[in-house]
Order: C-alpha cells, then structure tokens, then sequence
C-alpha cells in the first residue's frame, strides 16, 4: 500500500492524538470497551474471579457441562498470563438468589428483559462473591450467536470478529439453501467493582454453530454441540477477546482501517505527558515516523516534524518504543513493512 495514501487515511479516520496529562477519562476502542483509569489502579493486582460461561445471560438456561471447555481454557489462559484465578461453586446459587429477590429479570406484562435488574442482579452476586474470595476483578464470559449469510462466491467461508472459518455448504449452491449459518463469538467482560460496569470488554470469533450433513442423499443442516468446537478455535478466541486487556501479538483484522485503529490506539495507551512540562504548562506538537515490520516490531522512529520543545519529541519516541511490538500487520493488506506516520499533541490537564 502507498505510504501516502496510508498517512492520508490515518490522519483523516482517526485525527490527531492528543495527550493530555494524567489524563483518566473512558478510551472506548470498535470492538473493544476500556477504561484506562479503573485499568491502572487494577494493573498491579492479579487475584480474579472466573464467572462460569452464559450464568449471567438471562435469555439463556445456564447449562454447566455445555460450556465447562470454554471455562477452562479461559481460566488456563489467564494463569499463564500471571493471573491467580478464582472459581465458586456457590456461583451458580448466588445468582439464582438474587435473581429471585428481585422477582426475576422479566416484565410480567411484557415479557422483554428488565436491564435495571439484571444489572442489580450482578452487582449483587459479583459483591457475594468478593466477599468469599476478596478478588480484584471479576472476569464475565459469554457466548454470543448471530446469523452470518455466507455469499455464492464463498459458500464455505466466512469472517466475523476477527476470525475466518470453514462449514461444508458446497452441495446447496444449486438452490441456495444452507447460505446462512449461526457464527458463534466470545464477549469477555472484566468487571473491577460492584457496579457492574466492565473496565474491559471484547469480542472475538469462536465458530460455526451449525454444520452441514450427508447421510445417503439427504441433506440436512445441524446444531453442533460446542465441545465439537476445535480447541485451537476457542484458544484463539480468547486470546483476540482479551486484547487489549492481555495484550497480544496474534490479533490479526481482517481490514487496514481496523489494523490502523490498533496500532494508533496501542501508542495512545503508552504516551505520556511529560511530569517536567507540567510546571511550565507547555504544549507542543511531533509529528513521527516510524516502521512496523511483519513481525510487528517498530523500528526506524523518528521525528520528522520536531516540537520546539525537546522533551515532546524524546516523549514521543520513548512512547512508540513502548508500544512496540503491534499486532502483526494482516498479509492480505500488506506485502511487507507498514509504513506510518502519524502527529502527536501534548497539552498540559486543563
């Protein structure tokens, strides 16, 4: 891709970063919801609390041994990231507790979900569960399914929340029966205390639901049972579900515009304003350029348009190398290196 037409698209969909000191407002990331406050004050504690899969899903029947796959690989992952995780068995009573305290999630006369006591529900069980086990973020999963209309191009193939997978449909492209499939996701929340907002949250692909079979002549298209699900599919789900909670160098999007937006929001998480440039309240603005290799390491920083104020552009060198590595930059859109270039504002807390 032209490297001008790839600053073009960068400055014009994002704008200019901005850096504001001590900055604490809410950074919210498509697809992925962070709060970079609650974040810092959780980062340095790693005591969580695993929330079985589906059990605060109300259009959903908790079912224990559907999703006791998907729990484990979750809590594997978390403990090899360094985290001490927690799991309850009284999760399941608490819940069903409170969710009859408050006289159900439904309206009796509508008979639509009530968000107002879902919402109180978890706060209450999230509070039972800290007081057993004193964790410092409680991490929600859920399995997310949506229909996905595969096209005549591409009957065997589709892509959703960062993934790409497989179902056999070649024998309905006559009459164009089995084009539409049930794609599932993973929706990751990482809730921080009682009020039942995530600090984190992300989404990634997990599988096909449905799947397609022969016997003889007959054709027929079935619900599969999730531990049919390959575990290098739901390993991978995890991983892009967590970013950039865990950060992870396997991300892959399936569009440069998507792959722009993570790297501009990976240096947006690493900059700083300057403690030095406070007492004077300076303000300055670089411009940087810098290459990221298919590896995703940065290399070749520079500044090509300098701030009059040298610690700006020593900050924002120092915050890219930081950064660094970026999620692999995605084969189908770049041959080799990416090249970015990219301006970078500091401005004192108002």
């Amino acid at each position: 891709m032209n490297i001008r037409i790839f600053i073009y698209r960068l400055i014009m969909l994002l704008g200019t970063l901005s850096i504001i000191g001590c900055q604490s407002a809410d950074k919210k990331f498509f697809p992925y919801q962070f709060d970079a406050e609650k974040y810092q004050q959780l980062s340095n504690t790693k005591k969580v609390i695993l929330v079985p899969t589906q059990l605060f899903n109300p259009k959903n029947t908790y079912d224990n041994e559907t999703y006791s796959s998907l729990d484990l690989a979750i809590k594997t992952y978390l403990q090899k990231q360094g985290f001490d995780v927690f799991t309850s068995n009284q999760a399941e009573e608490l819940w069903n507790r409170n969710k009859q305290q408050i006289g159900g999630f439904f309206d009796s006369e509508t008979g639509e979900a009530v968000r107002s006591r879902i919402k109180e529900a978890i706060q209450k069980t999230i509070a039972d569960l800290k007081e057993i086990s004193g964790f410092s973020v409680a991490v929600v999963p859920n399995v997310q399914y949506r229909p996905i209309r595969l096209s005549k191009k591409s009957l065997n193939k589709a892509v959703w929340n960062g993934v790409s997978r497989t179902v056999d449909s070649s024998y309905g492209r006559r009459n164009n029966r089995w084009m539409t499939h049930i794609a599932m996701s993973l929706d990751i929340s990482v809730i921080a205390d009682d009020s039942s907002e995530p600090v984190f949250r992300g989404v990634g692909g997990i599988d096909f639901k449905t799947k397609n079979t022969v016997t003889g002549s007959v054709y027929s298209r079935n619900a599969k049972h999730f531990d049919e699900t390959p575990k290098e599919h739901i390993a991978e789900a995890i991983e892009i579900a967590f970013y950039p909670f865990i950060d992870s160098p396997k991300v892959e999007k399936t569009m440069p515009d998507s792959y722009y937006k993570m790297v501009y929001r990976k240096i947006g998480f690493f900059m700083e304003y300057p403690e030095s440039a406070k007492e004077q309240q300076l303000k300055g603005r670089v411009i940087v350029q810098f290459k990221i290799l298919p590896s995703g390491d940065a290399e070749g920083i520079k500044v090509v348009e300098p701030s009059q104020y040298e610690i700006f552009n020593t900050q924002s060198v120092r915050s890219i190398k930081a950064a660094s590595p970026f999620p692999n930059p995605p084969k189908g859109y770049f041959k080799d290196i990416v090249t970015v270039e990219i301006p970078l504002n500091f401005k004192p807390d108002p």
